[in-house]
């Protein structure tokens, strides 16, 4: 859902609502501080679905980039 805030009439509204091909509910998000190989702690979002633990056994999709 996106949104539009006008900040000196302090109102908001829906200005679209895109179709989804899931259910957001399914997943999760947490932040998490992890270190790199030198040490350097680099801050990180798991995203997961709700059923599936974080137990170091799950096949994982690691995608970054340098900011």
């Amino acid at each position: 859902m996106t949104r539009e805030a006008e900040a000196i009439q302090r109102e908001i509204a829906t200005w679209r609502t895109p179709a989804l091909t899931f259910d957001p509910r399914a997943f999760t998000t947490t932040s998490a501080m992890i270190p790199s190989a030198d040490g350097t702690r680099v801050h990180a979002f798991i995203v997961r679905r709700r059923d599936v633990g974080r137990n170091g056994s799950n096949p994982t999709l690691l995608w970054g980039y340098g900011g």
